[in-house]
């Protein structure tokens, strides 16, 4: 049985980090989170990010390294090795042009790492990644997951074409390739602009991100690696309007409901009166329009789920958009816990 196999993509903030922390104790140990600072300040406190990290029991995690400025270097060596030295479970992640600069000097430090490219348009651009990949593995003994990242996957032919290019590069590369231990897929299919919603729309979209690594893991083409397939995606929060100033907005922003089903995300939106501009929709009417839909999952599924039961029945206050970052990252990570744990037969 595979040790983990989801690596969702988090960003460390409040919302974020509370969602992973109340999980179940059984979702817990199928993932092994991809954490992505939001800024330097986070990055920076230390002191902080060790202290959260043990404040919401988070022991396993890759850890992106794209906020570290090149100057930033030997400082983020050093916190590196304080994790490890901490006995948190740390798989540091570069890029594709990183390899030769930083990939020595982190395997020097780490057992394993994970590089992060971009879904190749051709696969022959590869060939050098993988010698360097190789000549790394072989001299250092560090063990190397390739994290594929797809990012938005928007359409129906959108999934097709991502199909046809990770064929091209399993076929070219990584049905032969021993030195490489996970191949993580990532992407997400929740919209990047949602601006273009009605208010009070009830909208549902597809969920071509799940929909591609199913196609993926199941082909018969590529059994012979399918063990090494994890799913990753972004969930719902990636796109977010948590970096609005609500100062200037007259009205403040009109609440949204975000929920994951098994074949699609659903977007529920506010509304206010047009003439007084009072919510006449807020979260508790999200939430009690929800809970009466058979798309509801039951308030026992999740922690996320027994939230939007208590703010329906109006056991609980309609919460911040902070509290419904939570709410919609833990859902979504428990549906899709119990998918990957059907779809590898577990």
């Amino acid at each position: 049985m595979k040790e983990y196999y989801y690596v969702p993509i988090v960003k460390w903030k409040a919302g974020e980090q509370i969602a992973l922390a109340q999980l179940s104790n059984e979702c817990s140990t199928k993932i092994r989170p991809l954490i992505e600072f939001v800024d330097a300040e986070s990055y920076e406190d230390q002191k902080k990010f060790h202290a959260k990290l043990n404040q919401h029991k988070i022991k396993t995690f890759y850890l992106d390294t794209a906020i570290v400025d090149e100057t930033d270097r030997n400082d983020y060596f050093a916190n590196i090795k304080r994790l490890l030295e901490a006995n948190f479970q740390v798989c540091p992640v570069i890029l594709e042009d990183e390899v030769d600069e930083l990939g020595k000097e982190l395997s020097s430090i780490s057992n394993e790492l994970a590089i992060r490219i971009p879904l190749p348009e051709d696969s022959d651009e590869c060939s050098s990644l993988f010698n360097a990949l190789e000549k790394l593995s072989r001299d250092s003994h560090v063990e190397i997951d390739l994290i594929i990242d797809y990012e938005y996957i928007e359409s129906v032919n959108s999934r097709k074409s991502c199909y046809r290019e990770t064929k091209a590069l399993i076929y070219d590369f990584l049905l032969e390739c021993d030195f490489i231990r996970n191949i993580v897929l990532s992407s997400t299919s929740f919209p990047m602009d949602i601006s273009n919603v009605n208010a009070g729309d009830i909208i549902k979209y597809p969920r071509y991100d799940f929909e591609l690594f199913q196609k993926i893991y199941s082909s018969p083409k590529f059994e012979p690696i399918n063990h090494k397939f994890l799913y990753s995606d972004y969930g719902v929060t990636k796109y977010t309007d948590s970096e609005i100033d609500f100062k200037y907005m007259k009205h403040g922003i009109l609440p949204k409901l975000k929920y994951t089903t098994e074949n699609h995300y659903l977007y529920l939106k506010g509304q206010r009166d047009k003439t007084t501009k009072v919510l006449s929709v807020g979260y508790p009417e999200l939430s009690e329009q929800l809970i009466t839909s058979p798309d509801y999952y039951g308030e026992d599924f999740s922690f996320g789920d027994t939230e939007i039961k208590e703010r329906a029945l109006r056991i609980k206050g309609p919460g911040n958009s902070t509290n419904w970052v939570t709410i919609a990252a833990n859902h979504h990570m428990s549906v899709v816990i119990e998918q990957l744990s059907s779809l590898y037969g577990f």
